[in-house]
Parts: structure tokens; C-alpha cells; sequence
């Protein structure tokens, strides 16, 4: 996991545990109308509940559309 925060994180001698991404894109639908979709994704490394399983765990993987129409 790569943390940019305008400072370099050390991260040497630390076990990860746990990474979550958040996402937002926004769209034009038409004039009126903007939508909004974002995602949450945790995951938990490989091997971490399992051990010798080489692939990551995904504890959750979420999406929220929202869509915002402007008053004519």
C-alpha cells in the first residue's frame, strides 16, 4: 500500500494487514442530470486468514450511484 500525504511514509518492518481504495467518477448524463458512482474496496493480503493461500481476501467491494438532477 502506497500512502501520498505530501511526505514519504517508511513503511520497512511493517505488516500489512488491511488496504482499502476509494473511487469516485462523476458523469454528465444530459443537462439537467450529473451522477455520481463511487466504490469501496477492502482487501486483506494474501495469506493472512489462510495460511499459504497466495491470494488476496476481498472483504468487501461496494458501489453507490447516485444521480443529481438540477431544477429546470
Amino acid at each position: 500500500m502506497t500512502v501520498t500525504t505530501g511526505s514519504p511514509v517508511d513503511e520497512s518492518g511493517l505488516e500489512p494487514l488491511h488496504d482499502r481504495t476509494y473511487a469516485v467518477r462523476v458523469y454528465r448524463r444530459n443537462e439537467a442530470e450529473i451522477v455520481a458512482r463511487g466504490t469501496v474496496h477492502d482487501e486483506k493480503p494474501a495469506g493472512l486468514y489462510f495460511e499459504g493461500d497466495p491470494n488476496p481476501l476481498t472483504m468487501h467491494h461496494m458501489t453507490v450511484e447516485l444521480t443529481i438532477a438540477f431544477p429546470s
